[in-house]
């Protein structure tokens, strides 16, 4: 018998694009977590997004053979339990890299250019308050240097910008790019007019940017996260743009108990978790859930199980 493909909690953009390359046996609104029992008594694999919170509760809940994870964080899934329970956990780590670093820059420029206060002023408006920063001359420092990370840089790059940066597990193609240089975490953060990061939420990155980090940033930098909330401890770097120790920080994740803070500083740009959502990136997402069905069903682990 055919498994039946179940999705929780997706739009309708990516219900669309998963229906392309998948044959679902339904759709469910809901997330995972709060899926109404019907429906999970009659789920073999469950496609799910970030906002469905796998515990151990839900493995239980759920009779299925395999969860698979739209993108590449899996802070969301406790996939000690799934082990537990049987169910293979697959994410879908390849899926934009470009996506989420031009989105980096979408913020920058931003942020940079006054773009949202300018749009639509007349041709004579006062345009003193509105002094804008050119990208090319500065440094961009990526706090990790994976498949984002190393997008990033290379899009800093034609900004004609500097770029340098630190993770544990080195790329070579950067070791080998002569415009390029890893440095100590601590010579990143002091020496880059931008610092973006793209380290995952697992253990040992949980506030990578905590107040001895921020204390180490040029006063003048701006602080970027496409991440994961997790790695940014709130507090710190609120009360760091509050006292102007940074000149801003622009995050597409933010932990919810700061968002508002965020929302109302002046200093601050905020986008709700939106920077891996193109076309293109769902299209990947698509097919390599696809890709892992295919092996479940023929009874192999896919590759991408964590």
């Amino acid at each position: 018998m055919t498994e039946k493909v179940v999705t929780f909690g997706l739009d309708t953009n990516m219900r669309a694009l998963i229906d392309r390359s998948i044959d679902v046996h339904r759709h469910c609104d809901a997330p995972l977590h709060e899926a109404p029992e019907d429906i999970l008594d009659e789920t073999d694999i469950a496609i799910i997004f970030v906002f469905s919170h796998v515990n151990p509760d839900v493995c239980h809940r759920v009779d299925c053979d395999a969860i698979i994870s739209l993108g590449a964080g899996i802070d969301h899934i406790n996939v000690k339990a799934c082990d537990q329970n049987d169910i293979i956990v697959c994410n879908t780590p390849h899926y934009g890299s470009r996506t989420v670093a031009e989105h980096t820059f979408g913020l920058l420029l931003s942020f940079e250019r006054h773009l949202t206060e300018i749009e639509n002023q007349e041709l004579d408006f006062n345009r003193s308050p509105y002094l804008s920063q050119q990208l090319a001359g500065k440094t961009f420092g990526a706090i990790g240097t994976g498949g984002i990370g190393e997008a990033a840089v290379q899009i800093a790059q034609g900004f004609n910008m500097h770029t340098i940066g630190y993770d544990v597990d080195t790329s070579q193609s950067l070791v080998e790019d002569e415009s390029f240089r890893y440095k100590p975490k601590r010579q990143v953060l002091s020496e880059s007019d931008y610092v973006g990061l793209y380290v995952p939420a697992v253990p040992g990155t949980e506030n990578t940017v905590d107040t001895k980090a921020v204390q180490t940033m040029n006063n003048n930098a701006l602080l970027i996260n496409t991440a994961r909330a997790a790695v940014v401890d709130h507090e710190a770097v609120y009360e760091a743009l509050t006292s102007d120790e940074l000149r801003g920080v622009l995050l597409d994740v933010v932990d919810a108990d700061y968002e508002q803070r965020f929302f109302d500083h002046d200093k601050a740009m905020v986008t709700p978790h939106h920077a891996f959502y193109t076309e293109q990136a769902l299209e990947n997402m698509a097919e390599q859930a696809q890709s892992c069905i295919q092996d479940i069903r023929q009874g192999i682990i896919p590759e991408n199980a964590l």
